[in-house]
C-alpha cells in the first residue's frame, strides 16, 4: 500500500484509487523483447502491443543451456521502468532505437537530484504508442540526469505513469484485448 502522501513540495499524482483489477506485477521475470503490431489508430507508425518475457536466470545464462520458450504478455499499455546501466537497463527504449521506433537515446547525465525528480516526474509519458517510460529509463531516453537513491521521484513517476495508463486504456475500443479503435468523445 502506497502512503498517503508521497509528495513533498510540488504536487505529484498519487496511486491511491487505481483499480487493482487494472494492474499485474510479474516477479523475478525480465523482459526480452516488445511485442509490435502496424498501429491500427492510423498512425503509420508500429505499435507497442506486449512484451516477451522469460524467468530472469533463463534470460541470463541463454547461452549455456537449451532454448527455454519465452511467454508473450500482449496490453493494450505497456509501462516500462527499467531503469539505467545492467544487463536488463533502459531495455525497452534500447529496443525502441534497435527497432526504429525512436533515432536515438539521449545520453543520460550525471546526479543532480535537485532538478532530476521533477524532470522525470513531469516527463513521465507514452514516448511511442502504446509504452509508457518513466523513472531513470526515461532519463536515459531524454538525456535527463541521474535521480539518486532518494526514490520518491521514481515513485511519483510511477504513479503518474499508471494513471496515464488507465486514462489511455479506458479510451481505447478492444477486441480480444487488442486496440483497434478509439471510443468515441462524449
Amino acid at each position: 500500500m502506497l502512503p498517503q502522501n508521497i509528495t513533498s513540495g510540488s504536487p505529484r499524482p498519487s496511486c491511491q484509487n487505481l483499480p487493482s483489477s487494472r494492474r499485474t506485477v510479474y516477479n523475478a521475470t525480465a523482459v526480452e523483447d516488445l511485442i509490435t503490431v502496424n498501429d491500427p489508430l492510423g498512425s503509420g507508425n508500429l505499435r507497442v502491443a506486449g512484451v516477451v518475457s522469460n524467468w530472469t536466470l533463463v534470460t541470463l545464462a541463454h547461452g549455456l543451456q537449451s532454448c527455454m520458450d519465452p511467454q508473450t504478455i500482449t496490453a493494450p499499455v505497456v509501462c516500462s521502468f527499467a531503469g539505467h546501466d545492467g544487463p536488463f537497463g533502459a531495455f525497452s527504449v534500447k529496443r525502441l532505437v534497435a527497432t526504429g521506433m525512436i533515432d536515438k537515446l539521449g545520453d543520460m547525465r550525471g546526479l543532480n537530484m535537485r532538478c532530476a525528480e521533477d524532470y522525470i516526474v513531469n516527463a513521465t509519458r507514452e514516448v511511442v504508442a502504446g509504452l509508457i517510460t518513466g523513472g531513470m529509463e526515461l532519463s536515459e531516453l531524454d538525456g535527463a540526469n541521474r535521480m539518486g537513491a532518494t526514490f520518491g521521484g521514481m515513485l511519483a513517476s510511477g504513479c503518474k505513469a499508471a494513471k496515464e495508463a488507465v486514462k489511455l486504456y479506458d479510451s481505447y475500443v478492444l477486441d480480444e484485448g487488442e486496440v483497434v479503435g478509439l471510443k468515441e468523445s462524449l
